[in-house]
């Protein structure tokens, strides 16, 4: 099977690369953050001599680390296995290191957010899975009939895995370099909200 003029193994490799990366910096931070209010140790976020920018940068670079890291391990164990090359390695070091801050800064909302570990499993469930599931990791966006098309292409998640794509085999839907900066845009706000929260001291301090 060919999608894309390429074989269909070499084509959903860098969705499921890009899928190990998303799902484990966003449960790293939201797992971490929850656990931690469940326990009634979250108070050591405001008793530690930090200030929002750099409990920012520090919770969200560990959530970032790890799917960064595990998205490494997924293409090391799919080499024997799938033929692909890097065609353009800085491509894909961005678009991994840009998911993998978008996720975990998202991952550290939705643990701030959530009060129970019901709600941070319905977040994954009902919003990271559905989007990581219909980013045009196993087709084709313009094979999509309308409106589902354009609504794909809402999907942030879609330019990171096309992006990706674009890294290790040279073909993507959307040019790569719009995407790029689209979703610098996105994870740069992202990570400013985040930062806002700590700031204010969002569900910290009650």
């Amino acid at each position: 099977m060919v999608i894309a003029g390429l074989p269909f193994t070499t084509f959903i490799m860098p969705g499921l690369v890009m899928m190990s990366v998303i799902q484990n910096a966003f449960a790293n931070t939201s797992s971490s953050i929850l656990a931690s209010k469940m326990q009634g140790n979250i108070a050591d976020l405001l008793l530690a001599p930090l200030n929002a920018a750099e409990l920012t940068f520090g919770i969200i670079a560990g959530g970032a680390t790890r799917g960064f890291c595990v998205g490494g391990i997924v293409v090391v164990a799919l080499m024997p296995f799938i033929d692909f090359q890097f065609m353009h390695p800085i491509y894909i070091v961005y678009n991994a290191l840009c998911a993998a801050v978008l996720m975990a800064a998202i991952g550290t909302f939705a643990g701030l957010w959530a009060d129970k570990f019901e709600h941070g499993a319905a977040l994954t469930s009902f919003v990271v899975v559905p989007l990581s599931f219909l980013s045009g990791t196993f087709y084709q966006i313009k094979d999509l009939p309308e409106p589902f098309q354009s609504l794909a292409r809402l999907d942030p998640l879609y330019y990171l895995v096309d992006g990706l794509r674009y890294g290790f085999t040279g073909s993507s839907e959307s040019n790569p370099a719009i995407s790029a900066a689209v979703m610098f845009f996105i994870t740069a706000i992202c990570y400013a909200g985040i930062w806002h929260l700590f700031k204010i001291g969002y569900k910290l301090r009650t």
